[in-house]
């Protein structure tokens, strides 16, 4: 063989040696692209593989495999390393498709890190162009995040819309899982018939054929808790047990914290109260420790319920104030949630406004380019043109101002019975006993709870438990001063600050209140049924000035009202 042959037979040798790269590079990046969810042990496989073969990737390519590198830093809760990688593959590759793919993610953990504000600036971008996309794959990438980024604010009917949407239309078999999970946990908080279970059961079948067990273990976290709901505990701690070791493969830690805590849950409403201790421990190491979690938040309830059961006060105090730490700061998170999406909204809307108000200036100087050379008649149809334009600019004024305002009622009051929300409560609570306090006035604070209110949820339905709260919230305000904060601060629990009033009068208006409760007529709801409260009073003589004593000291007489039968009042008292 002379020397020319053995060259081409080199250079043959080079070439199907690169294509075979090139094969193995192209399949490498799908079979990522298809795992990195599924089976995160594999993923970290393949992209260690794809990790020596780097070298030899195209443009294309090399933005592909830097969009997985960044997936599997935010696999690792690393959100603030991904978000920069993310951006940094967005300026260096604007056009390719892995940088759409990246646009997308980061609204996913924009979501997750509670960064609403540039979650909804993306977001709202990509749904005005959903209709221009191409890429089946990618569309239902896109909106499997907008149903999670609406979930997470509590605009559950949108979370639904576009979870369904992938539902109803894909052909892949995780894509269709993940918007099973989606929609299920949409469901679970809109609608608690019957047909949950079944679309809870399709959602599950669809997980276990894609093989998808993070997902799978989310959908049996929430028809738990709607087991839990129906008071079907052992039927929930039976489901969560069964689908525990499937929880601990997803190595997801928010994961696991939901199934323990719930696990507490169910075994406290068991009564079995050392196994909920337990596992609300378990709930508590298994979470994200920097995050203000809805799980952490049910394991600091069940771990105070637990240990007030047991007669540990001090310990129940304490883990009190840490579920109330926790619930607010997670009632704050959903308000924030919900405040950007409707400025997000409004800015849009102003945005559309402002464009079609420009469409109009235009169509105005174009007039008025024919105003010089026209006659009386044409100076009048500018003037009104320019009414037309001033009236427009008026009513996006007008929209902006009360825009405001409602968004600002939405965060600060209780869209059901119109009062103040626990948020709102707690920052009028805190300037009218900062007052008392600088004036050395006294001040009294009233915590009441409704009696057996579950039961009337379950018996007659949740209308008619909106009813009821509705109804003794009507009543109560009768006997209030315009100064006294009433606020409604969980589920069926509310607390009233009295600035200037002694502790007798306060306890004289709860006997007034409980009495009024106890009286009030419940036909008007469709149903016949006994009403009556359990009231705690405390106040700044005993508790001092602090709303978290004074809440604390308030439950502490609550609770000797529930154990002394329910319906009466107790003042506490060292």
């Amino acid at each position: 063989m002379n020397w020319f042959s053995r060259i081409a037979v080199f250079s043959l040798l080079l070439m199907w040696a690169s294509a075979a790269v090139a094969a193995d590079a192209a399949f490498l990046l799908a079979e990522a692209d298809r795992l990195k969810s599924a089976d995160r042990e594999r993923f970290g496989i393949l992209m260690s593989q794809l990790r020596d073969i780097e070298q030899s990737f195209t443009a294309e390519e090399n933005s592909f495999y830097r969009y997985l590198d960044a997936y599997s830093v935010t696999l690792s809760g690393d959100f603030t390393s991904a978000v920069t990688l993310f951006e940094q593959l967005i300026k260096d590759s604007s056009t390719s498709h892995a940088a759409f793919r990246a646009k997308v993610t980061l609204v996913n953990i924009y979501t997750v890190s509670r960064r609403y504000n540039k979650a909804f600036e993306i977001s709202e971008e990509i749904i005005r162009n959903a209709d221009q996309l191409n890429d089946t794959k990618v569309k239902e990438q896109a909106f499997r995040v907008l149903a999670l980024l609406y979930n997470t604010v509590g605009d559950y009917s949108s979370g639904y819309f576009f979870a369904d949407e992938i539902v109803q239309k894909t052909s892949n078999a995780t894509s269709r899982c993940a918007a099973w999970q989606l929609k299920i946990e949409a469901m679970y908080y809109v609608d608690h018939s019957e047909g949950f279970y079944s679309q809870y059961e399709q959602a599950l079948s669809s997980c276990k054929e894609a093989g998808e067990k993070l997902f799978e273990a989310i959908i049996v976290i929430y028809r738990a808790r709607q087991l839990i709901d129906i008071s079907l505990n052992h039927d929930a701690l039976t489901l969560l047990l069964d689908y525990l070791e499937v929880a601990s493969s997803t190595q997801y830690p928010q994961v696991m914290s939901a199934f323990n805590a719930l696990i507490a849950k169910a075994y406290f409403y068991k009564d079995d109260f050392l196994n909920a201790e337990k596992f609300a421990l378990l709930a508590l190491d298994a979470g994200v420790k920097t995050e203000f979690s809805e799980p952490l938040t049910w394991a600091y309830e069940v771990l105070y319920l637990t240990n007030k059961k047991m007669a540990k006060f001090q310990v129940a105090l304490d883990y009190h104030e840490k579920f109330l730490q926790f619930d607010k700061a997670y009632l704050d998170n959903l308000s924030a949630g919900q405040l950007a999406m409707n400025m997000a909204r409004s800015a849009t809307q102003v945005k559309s406004q402002q464009i079609a108000l420009l469409n109009k200036d235009n169509d105005l100087l174009l007039l008025q380019k024919n105003v010089y050379e026209q006659e009386v008649k044409q100076n009048r149809l500018a003037m009104m043109l320019l009414f037309s334009v001033l009236t427009i600019a008026s009513f996006i004024a007008y929209r902006a101002v009360t825009g405001r305002r409602r968004f600002k009622k939405i965060a600060e009051y209780d869209q059901l019975t119109g009062i103040s929300n626990r948020y709102h409560f707690n920052n009028q609570a805190k300037i009218a006993l900062d007052y008392c306090e600088s004036n050395a006035k006294p001040v009294a604070l009233i915590l009441f709870d409704l009696d057996f209110f579950k039961s009337i949820n379950d018996t007659y339905g949740h209308a008619a438990g909106d009813w009821t709260l509705q109804a003794v919230v009507k009543t109560c305000r009768n006997f209030m001063r315009n100064n006294d904060v009433f606020g409604r601060i969980g589920g069926e629990e509310f607390a009233v600050v009295l600035p200037g009033c002694q502790v007798d009068k306060a306890v004289l208006l709860a006997e007034i209140c409980r009495d009024a409760i106890a009286t009030i007529d419940t036909s008007e709801s469709g149903y016949i049924f006994p009403l009556s409260a359990s009231f705690g009073v405390s106040s700044s003589d005993t508790s001092g000035y602090q709303l978290k004593q004074l809440l604390a000291d308030a439950d502490n007489a609550m609770y000797q009202s529930k154990q002394a039968g329910r319906d009466r009042v107790s003042e506490f008292s060292h």
